[in-house]
């Protein structure tokens, strides 16, 4: 998960917002694989994704951005 935090040290005050993994992360995870092809378009890296993760994926997106 990404936080991002904003501290004031004048007022002494601070806001932080918890975020989503990015959606490059979650596909990355669903394929297996701990990072990308080393020379993309001619290497393949991982299983097939399938429709039921992206649509997974897109709902646990969709809940978190306003």
């Amino acid at each position: 998960m990404q936080i991002e935090m904003v501290v004031q040290r004048a007022a002494r005050t601070f806001n932080f917002t918890v975020k989503s993994p990015p959606t490059s992360w979650m596909l990355m995870r669903c394929a297996g694989v701990e990072k990308g092809a080393a020379v993309p378009g001619k290497e393949t890296v991982g299983k097939p994704v399938t429709l039921k993760h992206v649509y997974e994926i897109a709902k646990i997106k969709q809940q978190v951005c306003p």
